[in-house]
């Protein structure tokens, strides 16, 4: 079987998936990828990296600061904030028991949890803030609308806390106040060196050698040499594992992509109050994504919303002194 024939395959293994599970992703896969490269382009400009500074903070430390923040944001969510740790649904990993800081949710069981990673320094409360958020959206029931903005609100609310230590006084170097967009950049980085053929098998059905033409005449400048490089990138990608994996994993790309863009357009255009209400109204179902959006002024779809997305990041960016690479 020659590469275009196994990729054609995958693809197509691919999108049953995309389209059953992820339809809003493979119908606006464009918009998507325009976003991302924008993004790209921008973050690649610079330099996001830092060094890791630790201090002697407790876990009584992070869990009160978050508490305050907690209370700054809205009182409400203090109750069960305060049983998080009686009812044992959080932990503060010390020994790097886990990989990373993470909120489950078994429905079966009825069971949350929150699973720290010490950083041990003050990013550990914009980490408990965020899986927070996960822990107090995460209803009785799942919404397609909580899943796809799943990172929206956590990440906007783990800048307000990070703003909020840094206004209290809290060195910059204890807090890691670039972690994020640094993150952003891995995802956007591996979205654009495989968009190029998912684009083309999206608009034009079975790649082959000339369908580099067909992107050139209607959907974006290429050479044929970067499109046989990101045929080859996504065919190894879409070989390493099972397609179902593979799917959810570049889905879950697009998620981060598309929670990161809201949070900062929101950190610049919306209040406060505006996102108290959709965090108490995230699942509703009687809109899609972009009916609720609209509702606190979000409108993915207006012709200048990139902008305001990188107006955002800039202004985040001259707010903490980051430089150009």
């Amino acid at each position: 079987m020659d590469k275009y024939s196994e990729l054609n395959k995958r693809l197509n293994e691919f999108f049953v998936y995309l389209d059953d599970k992820y339809s809003l992703f493979s119908n606006h896969l464009r918009s998507l990828a325009l976003l991302n490269d924008d993004m790209c382009k921008y973050l690649n400009k610079y330099s996001l990296s830092f060094e890791k500074q630790e201090n002697d903070l407790t876990f009584e430390d992070i869990y009160m600061l978050g508490r305050e923040i907690l209370e700054s944001i809205d009182p409400k969510y203090l109750p069960d904030y305060d049983n998080l740790i009686k009812s044992g649904e959080l932990d503060f990993g010390y020994e790097s028991e886990y990989k990373d800081s993470e909120f489950s949710r078994n429905y079966i069981k009825n069971t949350k949890y929150i699973n720290l990673r010490r950083e041990f320094n003050y990013q550990d409360v914009p980490n408990l803030i965020h899986e927070y958020v996960h822990y107090i959206n995460a209803k009785d029931k799942f919404t397609l609308n909580r899943h796809l903005l799943t990172e929206f609100l956590p990440i906007y609310f783990e800048m307000y806390a990070t703003d909020y230590l840094v206004d209290k006084g809290i060195n910059l170097d204890e807090i890691y106040y670039k972690k994020r967009l640094l993150h952003t950049r891995g995802i956007v980085n591996r979205l654009y060196k495989l968009e190029s053929p998912l684009l083309a098998y999206r608009y034009f059905g079975d790649l082959s050698n000339e369908t580099y033409k067909l992107l050139n005449k209607n959907v974006m400048k290429i050479n044929k040499s970067t499109f046989d490089s990101e045929c080859d990138n996504l065919l190894k990608y879409l070989k390493c594992d099972d397609i179902n994996k593979v799917g959810y994993d570049i889905a879950y790309d697009y998620r981060y992509l598309i929670g990161t863009a809201l949070a900062f357009y929101a950190r610049k255009n919306c209040t406060l109050q505006d996102i108290l209400w959709l965090n108490d109204n995230i699942n509703d179902e009687l809109d899609d994504v972009t009916g609720l959006l609209e509702k606190i002024n979000i409108d993915v779809k207006d012709s200048t919303f990139k902008d305001s997305v990188k107006e955002s990041i800039y202004e985040y960016l001259q707010k903490y002194n980051v430089k150009k690479r």
